[in-house]
């Protein structure tokens, strides 16, 4: 089953137990709302009906309204909002009593713009009084068709003095609707927050066939329910649709796949034309189909596939300007169309909508549809960038389904040879990256090919990244530093020395600012000052050996060497071994649980630093894996300490502040929304995770303590270690919020990837390089440069 299926089932039963957990009031919040959105005949409705089921059996407050229903005619804001108090009396009325409430609106003159003020203050302590403790419980249907000044009066004006007013009791709020109207309306933040926002997908194939058997003519035509749910995509109403024509039609099952034609002008005439667009004029609709070409477009796009048209409606004319294009989108995006969503600079057709619209018109005008993915193809192929290459392969894949004439795997596969022989590794490294994390997680493009196809593409991309595919062997060099000026190194591979331990003297020693300000220089001159010639030698002409270094000097931060050629921690996986002398008073876990947590932005003030977080935790949800997240104020020390004593986790991701107290190593930290949470608290957790990364400010710092038995490191890393977490990467420097991003991401794209931890941290440190001068040389791990995380965790 693709995940894009397993995630349509978990939503819809997340949506239920969410509508049973805020009618039950287990949410301890006085608003919380719901909001299902998508186009129509996937289910809105529906969801609504389950709300007000479970709010008449709890005897719940209940006030329904359909903005379908007479809401968009000429009436004034004021007469709209007049309407919608006096439909809350009429509703509550014999249930509660709510005469007095009734009687205070009955006495404001007809046509009043004095709605707000006193009067509205009145009217609602009134009511919540009628109501006792109870919540009011609003469920808004097609809020598309609200107007938008009486929409924004709901939000702004009324729930807001209602929630004020009242100390017990709340507004539960379930809205159905094209798009998401509260997230994108300008109703107080805290609204918003407390809004769980749904976009509704089509259901499964296993929805589809069920449905199916309970149509009538008694489950006739479920033998052909593959051929069906191609056609419908799984759109509820769509499936209804052809289940009628067949039967209209008297067409037997194993007829069905003949009326491939009939079938789609029905879908595109009653499903797309009547159903969805209604009265729509015939710019609207060719707009949609035409936008429904490409999953992602910008406007320029949209214009050059329409220059590709002889004949167009008279309102489009594709050499008018640019912003022409704009608009219309700006347009599809607003009430009540609603068609168009705007995704990170760029914009897309519904999703239901667009498939269901390409499948009828790849069958009704081919050629047409053909040409214009030819366009898309050529427009996209004019930048290297991952997400163009993705569409160009898309692109590429449809034009031959369609066509039918040629393999579509194999025409996909020489496609991307082709694309990538434009891609330079040292220019192009990042989107190389990324272009494989959006291979591993577009289920369509699965679809269109198969997992085995998708695979072979990721595939191709690795080889372009490392085409030697270097296979690297584990060393481990010691260096123990004998103040002031001797240095001890030794080199070993599998308990045999490759080189016998040599001594250095040198009596260098650069400031951290050096190392930030020229990490070149400083690491050409500490690789010929700390390092023997022999080993000089050997670190030069064996690239295939992996280092893991261990030392009692911290002070170098000796990944940053530079042999001449390049820095060690760039030209092979390289980490630390941790230097502890206690030992771990528990046994380290075999492996771990693919469960992650997630903590982004604990202070408030990092928006960059969340912003990281949740692309994390998007990356590692795609990879396959659980996660919980903390964000902002909900991210305190006391509810982690919580999490991490009675759940397993194999991941701990955290972006946030950090601090290193050079006088008192142990009291370095992480500060979260409640307070600090000091380094030894690592040591005590009960459940270890396997790995540990904080994008924290100097995260990575420790220092050489004595003690009676001799040095030990100190420090948040430190403490981690020793509490048995197998792997740990911090930054020992500042760095920017973007840079830190970057090189989370890509780290966690080579990560999940399955490349080791060492490698995963290099091509994470190559991937921001020439974005920051400094910002990719702060990473410090300790661990196994050569185990990977699925060493350590188990599905």
């Amino acid at each position: 089953m693709s995940s894009e299926i397993v995630n349509r089932i978990t939503q819809r039963q997340q949506i239920k137990d969410a509508i049973a957990d805020l009618i039950a009031h287990k949410v301890d919040l006085r608003f919380t709302a719901l909001e299902y959105y998508g186009v129509e005949g996937i289910g809105k409705t529906r969801m609504l009906e389950q709300a007000k089921k479970e709010t008449l059996l709890q005897k719940l407050p209940l006030v329904v309204m359909d903005f379908r229903l007479g809401w968009s005619g000429e009436e004034t804001p004021s007469q709209f909002i007049t309407r919608f108090l006096g439909q809350i009396c009429d509703q509550l009325d014999g249930r509660f009593p709510i005469s007095a409430a009734r009687a205070v609106l009955s006495d404001l003159p007809r046509n009043s713009q004095n709605i707000g003020g006193d009067f509205l203050q009145r009217y609602i302590s009134l009511l919540i009084g009628s109501l006792d403790t109870f919540p009011l419980v609003l469920t808004l249907d097609s809020i598309e068709h609200c107007p938008a000044e009486l929409f924004t009066w709901i939000g702004k004006e009324f729930i807001s003095l209602y929630v004020q007013a009242t100390s017990s009791s709340g507004v539960v709020v379930f809205l159905a609707g094209r798009g998401p109207r509260v997230l994108d309306s300008n109703w107080p933040r805290l609204f918003k927050r407390s809004t769980k926002s749904f976009r509704l997908e089509p259901l499964s194939f296993q929805h589809t066939e069920e449905h199916i058997s309970a149509l009538p003519p008694n489950g006739k035509y479920e033998k052909a329910a593959h051929f069906i749910y191609t056609l419908s995509n799984g759109h509820p109403y769509s499936t209804e649709v052809i289940i009628h024509e067949l039967e209209r039609l008297g067409v037997s099952v194993d007829q069905v796949t003949s009326q491939r034609q009939v079938l789609a002008e029905k879908l595109y005439d009653e499903v797309f034309r009547q159903h969805i667009l209604g009265d729509a004029s015939a710019w609207v609709r060719k707009f949609i189909e035409v936008a429904s070409i490409t999953r992602y477009f910008s406007p320029g796009l949209i214009q050059d596939l329409f220059r590709s048209l002889p004949e167009l409606p008279v309102e489009i004319n594709p050499d008018m300007e640019y912003q022409w294009f704009h608009y219309r989108l700006a347009d599809l995006q607003d009430p009540p169309w609603q068609l168009i969503y705007i995704r990170q600079d760029v914009y897309e057709v519904e999703p239901t909508l667009r498939k269901l619209l390409h499948t009828a018109l790849s069958i009704l005008r081919p050629e047409e549809t053909i040409r214009l993915h030819e366009r898309a193809k050529m427009f996209h192929e004019k930048e290297i960038k991952a997400v163009n290459i993705l569409e160009a392969l898309y692109h590429t894949g449809v034009i031959v389904e369609i066509g039918q004439q040629k393999n579509v795997s194999q025409s996909v596969l020489r496609e991307l040879d082709r694309l990538l022989t434009g891609f330079d590794l040292d220019k192009h490294l990042q989107e190389l990256l990324l272009l494989i994390d959006l291979l591993k997680k577009d289920d369509e493009l699965a679809d269109l090919l198969d997992n085995q196809v998708v695979v072979a593409l990721i595939q191709k991309v690795q080889a372009k990244i490392n085409p030697q595919g270097t296979v690297y062997q584990s060393t481990h060099i010691v260096v123990e530093h004998f103040p002031p000026s001797e240095y001890r190194v030794g080199w070993y591979q599998a308990d045999q020395v490759i080189l016998p331990v040599e001594i250095v003297s040198s009596g260098l020693k650069f400031k951290p600012q050096r190392w930030i300000e020229q990490t070149l220089e400083a690491g050409k001159a500490a690789f010929s000052a700390y390092l023997p010639p022999r080993a000089q030698d050997f670190i030069r002409n064996r690239r295939d050996l992996a280092i893991q270094l261990s030392t009692n000097h911290y002070d170098v931060p000796w990944e940053l060497l530079h042999d001449g050629k390049e820095f060690l921690c760039l030209s092979r996986p390289f980490a630390r071994k941790a230097q502890t002398l206690s030992e771990p008073r528990r046994e380290r876990p075999a492996k771990r649980a693919q469960r992650a947590l997630v903590i982004g932005n604990p202070t408030e003030d990092l928006p960059g630093a969340e912003e990281e977080a949740r692309a994390v935790a998007d990356l590692l949800q795609n990879g396959g894996w659980e996660v919980k997240t903390m964000f902002r104020a909900a991210a305190t020390s006391e509810e982690l300490s919580l999490l991490v004593n009675s759940i397993e986790y194999g991941l701990i991701h955290f972006a946030g502040h950090g601090y290193f107290d050079k006088v008192r190593p142990q009291n370095s930290g992480l500060v979260f929304a409640d307070g600090k949470l000091f380094a030894n608290e690592f040591e005590r957790w009960q459940k270890t995770p396997a790995f540990l990364f904080l994008s924290a400010c100097e995260s990575g710092q420790v220092v050489a303590e004595p003690t009676l038995r001799g040095e030990q490191m100190e420090g948040i890393a430190a403490s981690a270690l020793l509490g048995w977490v197998d792997a740990y990467l911090g930054p020992i420097w500042p760095i920017g919020d973007s840079v830190a991003r970057e090189f989370a991401l890509a780290f966690y794209r080579h990560l999940l990837g399955d490349d080791p931890f060492g490698e995963a941290v290099r091509q994470a440190r190559l991937a921001v390089r020439d974005k920051s001068p400094d910002g990719w040389a702060s990473w410090v791990f300790y661990g196994d440069p050569l185990k990977k995380l699925s060493d350590l965790t188990a599905k």
